[in-house]
C-alpha cells in the first residue's frame, strides 16, 4: 500500500491539511488521507491450481513533497484467509515527519500509521485496521464488508462513530492491487482504458476514477533503470492526475501526482534515514502592502501571484460566498497571475430562532469522529456559552466570541486536535478554533460547515480555517477572531467536511508558491486604491479642510491647519504642528478588545481610550473599525493637543467617508 498518491479527500479520521493555519492546515497527517494498495506477483512462474502464487517480497518506499523528504513507508505481504476465502495480507507501516513554519513559529508533527488489511488477488477489499499515532494520541478505523455494505467504525479520543455505506459489491482496494492483476494477464497495452471503482468514506460512496495506460517507459531507480509500464490516474471529481510506474511484475516502482507528492522505491536503509530536522513548509506570505484597515472591509480586490511549478498544476479556485477568481494570465516575472475580488459573506437581514428545523441541514448537524456533537460535554458547552438566547445569530456569536475567550492561541502535538481534546485542554491554533466551533454549533443545533483556504491578517496571508453557519441563510464565522460575519479577507479554498470539496488539493498546489498583492478596497461604500509596491501611499487634497488618508490603515486627518503636515513612513502617520509631534500606528486587532487586554481610563478623539503618561510625553491606546490605534505624543503646546484631536477624529468615526474632492471612487 502506498502513502498519499492520491489527491486528499479525507478518511473517517479527517487527518488535517498543510493549510491551516496562523495559529497554527499540519499536511503530514493530510498526506495519509487516500491509501494505494501495492502487490505483486510473478509472472510466468508454474505453480500448482491449489498453491497460491508468490507473493512479491518486501519493499521500501521514500515519501517526497516538493523535493523535500517527508519520510518512509514499508510494504509486506502474506498468504491469508478472511471469512474461508484465500485472501493477500497487506500490511503498510509508514512514518512522516514534517515542521509547519508560521512566520517563524514552527510546529512540528510526526505521525505513524500502521495499516493491516485483507482483499482479494484482484483488489476487492474484505477488511482494513488503520492505526495512526500522533504524539499521545492513539485514532483507530476499521472497514469490514459484510456482504452488502461496508461497516466503518472510528475511535478517537475514546470516542466511538460507526457507519454503514451500503454498496452492491466491494470496491477494490486501490489502483496498484487493480492494476498488477492485469498486468500480469498481459492487459496492460498503451492506450487501453479501465474505470477504478474505490471507496468513499466522507461521500458514504463508491466513485470511478479513469487509468489509461500510457505504455512501456524507463524509469531510473535506485540501482538502475528499471523497464516498467507508465500509466495515468483520472481523479473525475477533483480533476487531478497521478502518474505510475509499474515493474515486470506489475507492482509500483514510483508514483507522482500533480500536487507535488513522489514516492520512490529504495532500500531500506535509504529509506529510514530521515534529517534530524524536518523539512519544513511555509503557510504564510506576506500582504502586499499591509492593509491594517482589512478587518472592517467590505470587499478587497486582490491578485493572486504563482509561481511556476512543472510539478504541479494551477489550483482550481471556485467562486463561493467569500468572492470571485477570474481567469489566470501569465506573467513574465511572477509566473501566473489569477484577480479575485473577496466579499464579506452576511445577510444582515437573515434572522432565524432556536431550535432550527433540521430538516435539509442533516449533513451540517451530524456528529462525526473529530466532532462528536451529541457528546454531553459539548452539549453542556454550547449551552454554557449560549445563555439564555434563542436568536440564532446572538448565539451563534456568543459561540464565537466563547472559543475564542476559552482557547489558548498554542497549537496542539497532534496535527488535528478532536472537540472533546480541545475543550479538555482550551488551545489550539485556527483549526482547533473552527473546529470546536461547528461542533458547538452543531451541539446547540445551528447547522455549521468548517472552512478551508487563506486569509489576510492585515501584515501577512496565511493558511487558515473558519466556518459557515446556517441563521436564517448561510453567513461565514471565524471563531479564531471571535465573530461572524468577518470582513473580505477571505481566499476559499472549500469545505474540510463535504466529500465533493477538495481544499486539501488547492492547498498542495499553491503552498510554497503564492504571492497575493491587495489591489482596491471598499468600506462603507467607499472604494480606495492600494499600491501594492508603496504601503506609504497617502492621497491628500487641498481641499478647503485640508485632508489626508493613508488608505492601507485607514489613519484619516482632516482641517489640518497652516503649519501643520502629515507623513507616512515605515506603516506609521508622522504628525507635525506647532507644539505637538505625534506618530499614529495601526494595527489588525484580531480579534483582542482593548478594555478586555489593557483597559480604558479616560477618551480621546470621542473614543474611549487608554492613556497613560504624562507631561510633555504621552501614550494613548484606542480602538476603532477593527484597528488598535497607537498614539506617540510630544507636546510642547498643550492648545495643539485639542487640534490634533479634531483632525484625528475621522480615524474614530464609525462610518468611512471619501474625503471632499479627493481621488476616492469606484
Amino acid at each position: 500500500m502506498f502513502v498519499g498518491t492520491l489527491p486528499p479527500r479525507g478518511p473517517a479520521l479527517e487527518p488535517r491539511r498543510l493549510l491551516g493555519r496562523l495559529g497554527g492546515v499540519a499536511w503530514v497527517s493530510r498526506l495519509l488521507a487516500c491509501l494505494v494498495l501495492a502487490a505483486a506477483w510473478a509472472p510466468g512462474s508454474r505453480v500448482a491450481a491449489d498453491e497460491p502464487a508468490p507473493l512479491a517480497p518486501p519493499r521500501w518506499y521514500e515519501i517526497v513533497r516538493s523535493g523535500k523528504k517527508v519520510g518512509w513507508a514499508s510494504v509486506a505481504w502474506t498468504h491469508s484467509t478472511w471469512g474461508g476465502r484465500a485472501t493477500v495480507h497487506d500490511r503498510t507501516e509508514s512514518v512522516t515527519r514534517t515542521a509547519r513554519d508560521m512566520a517563524g513559529h514552527i510546529d512540528v508533527f510526526e505521525t505513524r500509521t500502521l495499516i493491516d488489511l485483507e482483499r482479494d488477488a484482484d483488489g476487492s477489499l474484505w477488511s482494513q485496521r488503520i492505526e495512526v499515532r500522533e504524539a499521545e494520541r492513539v485514532s483507530v478505523e476499521t472497514l469490514t464488508w459484510s456482504g452488502s455494505a461496508y461497516v466503518h467504525t472510528s475511535v478517537v479520543d475514546g470516542h466511538e462513530l460507526v457507519t454503514t455505506i451500503p454498496l452492491d459489491a466491494p470496491v477494490s482496494a486501490d489502483a496498484e492491487a487493480f492494476l498488477s492483476e492485469r498486468a500480469r494477464g498481459g492487459t496492460l497495452v498503451k492506450g487501453t482504458t479501465f474505470e477504478l471503482r474505490e471507496l468513499d468514506i466522507q461521500g458514504k460512496r463508491a466513485h470511478l476514477s479513469a487509468i489509461e495506460v500510457l505504455g512501456p517507459e524507463v524509469i531510473e531507480g535506485e540501482a538502475g533503470p528499471v523497464a516498467g509500464t507508465k500509466v495515468v490516474l483520472r481523479h473525475r471529481e477533483t480533476r487531478s492526475e497521478s502518474w505510475m510506474w509499474l515493474d515486470a511484475q506489475g507492482a509500483f516502482v514510483q508514483t507522482s501526482s500533480d500536487t507535488g507528492m513522489v514516492q520512490r522505491r529504495v532500500t531500506e536503509a535509504r529509506a529510514r534515514r530521515l534529517t534530524g530536522r524536518p523539512p519544513s513548509f511555509s503557510i504564510t506570505a506576506p500582504s502586499l502592502p499591509s492593509v491594517e484597515r482589512v478587518m472592517s472591509a467590505d470587499r478587497l480586490w486582490i491578485e493572486i501571484g504563482l509561481e511556476e511549478d512543472a510539478e504541479r498544476k494551477l489550483p482550481d479556485f471556485t467562486d463561493s460566498p467569500w468572492g470571485v477568481v477570474g481567469e489566470a494570465r501569465r506573467d513574465g516575472e511572477r509566473g501566473w497571475v489569477i484577480p479575485a475580488e473577496l466579499r464579506r459573506h452576511d445577510d444582515p437581514d437573515a434572522t432565524t430562532r432556536l431550535p432550527i428545523d433540521p430538516t435539509g441541514f442533516e449533513k451540517d448537524l451530524e456528529p462525526t469522529s473529530l466532532m462528536p456533537c451529541k457528546h454531553p460535554d459539548l452539549v453542556a458547552a454550547a449551552r454554557e456559552a449560549i445563555g439564555d438566547t434563542r436568536d440564532a445569530r446572538e448565539a451563534a456569536a456568543r459561540l464565537a466570541r466563547w472559543v475564542f475567550d476559552e482557547l489558548e492561541k498554542q497549537s496542539l502535538e497532534v496535527a488535528q486536535g478532536s472537540a472533546l481534546e480541545i475543550l479538555e485542554k482550551r488551545q489550539g491554533d485556527c483549526s482547533e478554533h473552527g473546529l470546536l466551533f461547528v461542533a458547538l454549533c452543531r451541539a446547540a443545533g445551528i447547522p455549521a460547515r468548517r472552512c478551508s483556504g487563506w486569509v489576510n491578517v492585515g501584515p501577512m496571508w496565511g493558511a487558515h480555517a473558519w466556518a459557515e453557519i446556517w441563521v436564517g441563510s448561510w453567513i461565514a464565522a471565524d471563531p479564531t477572531t471571535g465573530e461572524i460575519a468577518p470582513a473580505a479577507r477571505y481566499l476559499f479554498f472549500g469545505y474540510s467536511d463535504s466529500a465533493d470539496s477538495f481544499p486539501g488539493v488547492v492547498s498542495a498546489r499553491v503552498d510554497g508558491r503564492i504571492s497575493l498583492r491587495a489591489l482596491r478596497v471598499e468600506e462603507d461604500g467607499v472604494v480606495l486604491e492600494l499600491d501594492p509596491d508603496d504601503g506609504d501611499h497617502v492621497l491628500t487634497g487641498e481641499t478647503p479642510e485640508r485632508w489626508f488618508l493613508h488608505p492601507t490603515s485607514g489613519i484619516e486627518l482632516r482641517g489640518l491647519p497652516e503649519g501643520w503636515s502629515a507623513q507616512a513612513a515605515r506603516g506609521s502617520v508622522v504628525v507635525r504642528g506647532p507644539g505637538l509631534f505625534a506618530t499614529i500606528h495601526a494595527t489588525a486587532d484580531q480579534g483582542q478588545l482593548l478594555e478586555t487586554f489593557a483597559g480604558v481610563s479616560g477618551t480621546f478623539a470621542g473614543r474611549p481610550a487608554l492613556s497613560f503618561g504624562e507631561g510633555a510625553m504621552r501614550n494613548v491606546m484606542l480602538q476603532s473599525r477593527r484597528r488598535i490605534l497607537q498614539i506617540q505624543l510630544r507636546v510642547k503646546d498643550e492648545g495643539s493637543v485639542a487640534v490634533f484631536e479634531r483632525a484625528f477624529a475621522p480615524t474614530v468615526a464609525a462610518v468611512v467617508t471619501a474625503p471632499a474632492g479627493g481621488p476616492a471612487a469606484e
